[in-house]
């Protein structure tokens, strides 16, 4: 088997998010492997992702892998992956990597951008991208509130199973927030 590292993007308006669901066939992760399995005539290729979106939510940079039996070159892959994808899903860069990679393991960061339409004048074209706010914010309080957040905290408060294994623990290493005529920025 051929290990394969794609890094897509899409824009996540209409889908339920990246992870594959019994309920809803409606998901980045479902559409990658439906495709692939039809590619590889084979009844499923899993397609890991080296994090989840939710509902809704949009990615520029996603990183994924997929482990197949093909004669095919990457570019080839890529093309028949953008040929059978929707218009706000695109696969921007494929290459074959070594057996052990895993893109959600193999992580090293994830970068989060958030931005703000502070505004009583409302954005037609933006309106799927940002936040829109009218009120008034206080760029300088939201600066050192976020501070605040910087090193390594424990999230558990955050999350809904309280119980769950898994660590809870997270480090950010910066958060930037910048305001640009009227759009404000959070990456972190």
């Amino acid at each position: 088997m051929r290990n394969f590292k794609i890094i897509l993007q899409y824009e996540g308006t209409k889908y339920q998010g990246w992870q594959r669901q019994e309920s809803t066939k409606n998901t980045i992760q479902g559409k990658l492997e439906t495709i692939l399995a039809k590619m590889t005539d084979t009844d499923f290729v899993q397609v890991d992702g080296s994090g989840r979106t939710d509902a809704g939510v949009h990615a520029l940079g996603q990183v994924a892998n997929f482990k197949i039996n093909t004669a095919k070159t990457p570019a080839q892959i890529m093309e028949y992956i953008n040929r059978y994808l929707p218009e706000d899903i695109a696969v921007v860069d494929i290459k074959e990597m070594h057996e052990r990679f895993h893109s959600r393991l193999n992580a090293k960061g994830k970068t989060y951008c958030y931005r703000i339409w502070n505004s009583t004048m409302p954005t037609v074209f933006e309106r799927r991208y940002v936040y829109e706010l009218a009120d008034e914010l206080n760029i300088d309080d939201m600066r050192k509130a976020a501070a605040i957040l910087v090193g390594k905290h424990d999230f558990k408060a955050f999350t809904s199973n309280k119980k769950s294994k898994k660590s809870t623990v997270r480090t950010i290493d910066q958060i930037s927030i910048t305001e640009d005529n009227g759009y404000i920025r959070f990456i972190y």
